[in-house]
């Protein structure tokens, strides 16, 4: 099994898990909204109100027990529970409000569940801590979705290659690293449609981000205070991580370069070129031949695979300038991809293919780190012009 293959398995897996304490939680939370959808309410007599205390992790930790009586169709029931899945907390200050709140004798609203009387609380308000436990899981589930679909497009992205590199290059093929090659107004196109993959990782990746930032700003804020009476900051902290993902995917849509669009009018011999930065209109008449260049990789992130020089499929004119058409991924496959597709396109303009090159001898060389660097730097301006091509 390939990479790609195992690290899509790998990301599943990890979702799985982490979706089933997700799903744990949110079931959790779906339980406590029906009780108080169905919870009704009746007058109750307080009995005692006392604050419980026992010794915690990190020092004294405390609880309310608010003991009350009610009558439910002529039943008499008490309890002790001031809301649903409260637990202690090290918020002294908050226990003792609500103690104090509700002193022996004083008659008050309880809300209990028809489906089981002796089940009541004073509070119906979710326990916080599903609120914190759904938070805590958002960035491990933006982790998993993230890396899932990653390893997903270079899965399909495998597959592409070894297509395209197995069949003739005809309309309807994808052509890995440039876009689907189709006919249209009697001739060919060959380009894609703006990235929206692009923008929607951002926007998960910058989600998980601001989820990750806020579960440790709020866990410092609950070390102090404890989690009880803490939902709004929990909500605060979900909408933070939104406006964070949602700006990280926009500003993402928003600087994405236009994908170049090449159209070949075979019928009147005639080749367009429409990009971001440029654009070319030739007639078939005027290119001498198809060429295969080596340019400086212009990938701004380099992965371990990829190598110092790029193939470029350019088209040299009869008047003996080249005109750069398209940059393709800096690896063995690239160079391999780039030299069919320059094929393809000779023979599609009848046009000779001239010049093949292989891929650049990646043995390491000693360099002076001085001028290492200024050649890095020079390279990358070089490349960066054409950016668009990619």
């Amino acid at each position: 099994m390939n990479k790609p293959a195992l690290l899509m398995i790998a990301a599943l897996i990890w979702c799985v898990l982490v979706g089933r304490f997700a799903a744990s939680v949110v079931s959790q939370a779906v339980n406590h909204q029906k009780i108080q959808v169905r919870s009704q309410g009746t007058p109750a007599s307080v009995i005692s109100s006392r604050i419980l205390q026992k010794d915690g992790r990190a020092g004294r930790i405390y609880t309310p027990q608010i003991n009350y009586k009610y009558n439910v169709k002529g039943k008499s029931y008490s309890s002790k529970q001031y809301s649903y899945g409260m637990r202690f907390t090290s918020n002294y200050k908050l226990v003792r409000e609500i103690a104090e709140a509700y002193p022996p004798g004083q008659t008050i609203k309880i809300f209990y569940d028809p489906l089981d009387p002796a089940l009541a609380a004073i509070d119906l308000q979710m326990p916080t801590r599903l609120y914190f436990q759904m938070l805590f899981t958002q960035p491990f589930l933006a982790v998993g979705v993230l890396g899932f679909f990653i390893s997903l497009g270079l899965f399909i992205t495998q597959i592409r290659k070894r297509t395209f590199l197995s069949q003739d290059m005809s309309a309807g093929c994808y052509i890995p690293g440039w876009g689907l090659l189709q006919n249209e107004m009697g001739g060919f196109v060959i380009g894609r449609d703006p990235n929206l993959a692009g923008p929607a990782k951002a926007m998960l990746a910058g989600y998980g981000l601001g989820c990750f930032v806020s579960i440790f700003t709020l866990g410092l804020q609950f070390r102090e205070h404890g989690f009880t009476g803490q939902a709004t900051s929990i909500k605060t902290a979900f909408a933070f991580s939104a406006v964070i993902g949602f700006g990280a995917g926009l500003a993402r849509f928003l600087t994405q370069t236009k994908p170049a669009r090449l159209y070949l009018d075979t019928a009147l011999g005639k080749l367009s070129l429409d990009g971001p930065n440029r654009e070319v209109k030739l007639n078939f008449k005027e290119i001498a031949s198809w060429t295969l260049e080596q340019v400086p990789n212009p990938r701004p992130v380099k992965s371990e695979t990829d190598m110092p020089n790029a193939p470029l499929v350019g088209v040299h004119t009869v008047y003996g300038k080249d005109i750069p058409i398209h940059i393709f991924s800096a690896n063995a496959d690239g160079f391999k991809i780039a030299n069919k597709t320059g094929q393809g396109l000779a023979r599609l303009t009848r046009k000779p293919f001239s010049r093949t090159v292989r891929p650049p001898e990646t043995a390491p060389q000693s360099i002076d780190l001085g001028q290492g660097r200024e050649l890095a730097i020079e390279q990358t301006r070089k490349a960066r012009r054409l950016w668009d091509l990619t």
